[in-house]
């Protein structure tokens, strides 16, 4: 079985991602504990210069998991991260199964310095915290930013890019569980857009579609490379559940 890890990995070109370095943040390999698989990674530079990490902790891998739950650490270097710390939990994170569904975080950091947490509610829906210490504690915000419909529709793995006028962007998975499509619902990626980060508009039109016999596509994450151009990192479903790391660019 396969509890994963976290580690760090260097481009020269925002592709190759094959160079990397493990963190002390792994998987206990000890199923029924709370951090037996750890996965799903986000983070952000503080004012003190130390890097916030949350990720996803679970007390089993996947497909087997009734809780997956975010935590959060704080690093000098970004290789050796200190304690856990626990996020709150809401209501909005209930799952089907009556477990708590926290999934694929992503952090922005605001106008006034603070962080803002995008993730994954509930199995279906993107929802959000925010933090005015630093990431040492958090504040769910009220309601969902894009709320799915369990069975029918889904809204997930955000990946917000602020823009200069401060509104956001966000990249995310959307899906309609058509029957033909599996558990995925032929997931594929679209843009949302926000004045204020937490009121969101979604356009109708797919950005990126799984090619033939792919399920899904999951976790975008767009950045600008040093040569300007815009780039998408993001998973490919295999039809065996193995993701496999593919990458676009922006062509407009």
């Amino acid at each position: 079985m396969d509890f994963g890890d976290i580690v760090f990995a260097e481009s020269a070109d925002g592709r190759d991602l094959s160079r990397t370095t493990s963190t002390n943040i792994r998987g206990t390999r000890t199923p029924g504990s709370a951090d037996a698989f750890v996965s799903n990674p986000a983070v952000l530079q503080r004012d003190d210069g130390k890097l916030l990490m949350v990720y996803e902790s679970s007390a089993e891998s996947p497909p087997n998991q009734r809780d997956r739950r975010l935590y959060a650490r704080v690093s000098d270097d970004g290789i050796t991260f200190g304690s856990a710390v626990r996020l709150p939990d809401s209501a909005l994170d209930r799952s089907l199964n009556g477990g708590i569904f926290q999934s694929v975080p992503d952090l922005i950091r605001l106008a006034d310095g603070s962080f803002r947490l995008y993730y994954v509610a509930g199995g279906v829906s993107t929802a959000s915290m925010r933090s005015a210490d630093g990431g040492l504690t958090w504040m769910p915000e009220a309601g969902y930013r894009l709320a799915g419909v369990n069975g029918r529709s889904a809204y997930v793995d955000p990946d917000a890019v602020l823009q200069p006028d401060g509104s956001l962007l966000m990249y995310l998975a959307y899906s309609e569980f058509e029957p033909r499509c599996g558990g995925l619902g032929c997931q594929r990626f679209r843009l949302a857009h926000s004045p204020d980060g937490l009121t969101f508009t979604i356009d109708q039109e797919d950005l990126l579609v799984p090619p033939a016999g792919v399920p899904g596509l999951v976790d975008p994450d767009v950045y600008q490379a040093t040569d300007g151009r815009w780039y998408m990192l993001y998973g490919e479903i295999t039809t065996g559940q193995t993701i496999n790391l593919k990458a676009a660019v922006r062509t407009d």
